[in-house]
Formats: structure tokens, sequence, C-alpha cells
């Protein structure tokens, strides 16, 4: 993603903008990874990004490819079940540590 400087759409909000497309591109079988991990540098001199705008975010986007040709450990990675952070561990309100009441609705 490459967004004019100094537009608000230059911050974290930019990426999560994709919301529907993400959505489009996974209901056609496609798989969408984004990341911020990139080299905005490298970005600018491959595609000649002009100065005045900014690559903020970098988006994979491909067909998955078959686990049974990838190395036994990054097959069992791939294969293994996904496992998220219970939301008590960074979703709160009021004060840092005290969980958000919609965590756990009434």
């Amino acid at each position: 993603m490459i967004w004019p400087l100094g537009s608000i759409e230059q911050s974290h909000v930019a990426p999560n903008r994709l919301g529907p497309q993400k959505n489009e591109a996974t209901a056609l079988g496609l798989g969408v990874h984004q990341m911020a991990g990139f080299y905005p540098d490298r970005v600018r001199d491959l595609y000649g990004v002009p100065d005045d705008f900014e690559p903020v975010a970098g988006i994979v986007l491909g067909y998955p490819g078959d686990p049974a040709i990838l190395p036994d450990e990054l097959r069992q990675r791939e294969l293994a079940p996904r496992v998220r952070k219970p939301l008590e561990s960074f979703v709160f309100e009021r004060a840092w540590g005290q969980t958000a009441a919609l965590v756990h609705p009434r």
C-alpha cells in the first residue's frame, strides 16, 4: 500500500481499509497476508514510488501451496492449530490490565 505523505491513510489505519478486498480474495480461495515488516526504501526503488508517497504496508496475495512440499518443521507449523492470545491479555478499559467489559458481556 502506498499513500501520499502526510495523509491520515499513512498511519496504521491504511492497511485496515482493505477488509472488503481481503474478504473477497479469501472467498475466491486466495491467501492474503498483510505485513508491516518490509523495506519501504526497497519498494520505492523497485517500483519507482515518487518521494511524495510513502509505502506503509505490504500485502502478499496468492493461492495456498501444498504443505506436503515444505520441510518437516515448516509443515508442522503450517498445519498446527492457530493459537491466539486471550482477549483478557490485551483488551483493557479505564486502566492497563483491567479487562474490558466487552470481553465478558453479561
